[in-house]
């Protein structure tokens, strides 16, 4: 027994038997909530500081030069 199960497609979700594992099972699950937020938040954050399309001098043209 383990604390997650897998899908056929894949994907994760909590044993429905995980009680039998470990008596704190919540507290695991609650930990890898915050663990998976802490993920989700930080990508989030790295996008919008990172992601932002910065503009270079080299690549503004001026039509007065030429």
């Amino acid at each position: 027994f383990s604390s997650m199960q897998e899908t056929p497609d894949h994907l994760l979700y909590p044993n429905p038997a995980s009680h039998m594992v470990h008596d704190e099972h919540l507290q695991y699950f609650e930990f890898m909530g915050k663990i998976l937020g802490k993920v989700i938040f930080f990508m989030i954050l790295r996008t919008s500081i990172y992601g932002l399309p910065i503009q270079e001098e080299s690549t503004t043209i001026s039509l007065s030069e030429s």
